[in-house]
């Protein structure tokens, strides 16, 4: 176990999930208080495309790294 805690790929991938975290907390807040928060203005919209693409941006690069803690040292 130590091996894998201090691999950088590890720790990478584990700040990526953290991030992940955090932005669905914030979908889940927002459309809790309010269904239909998101589709209020066209600024909401354009920031809910761009937390979507980072979104599938972060869990591309968490699964990556899942890959590649076996080769990275």
């Amino acid at each position: 176990p130590s091996r894998e805690l201090m691999n950088t790929g590890f720790r990478l991938k584990m700040l990526l999930l953290l991030i992940m975290v955090a932005i669905t907390a914030v979908y889940q807040r927002t459309t809790t208080s309010d269904p239909n928060y998101w589709e209020l203005s066209p600024e909401r919209r354009m920031l809910a495309r761009t937390l979507a693409s980072v979104s599938l941006a972060l869990w591309l690069g968490i699964a990556v790294l899942g890959r590649l803690i076996a080769y990275w040292t």
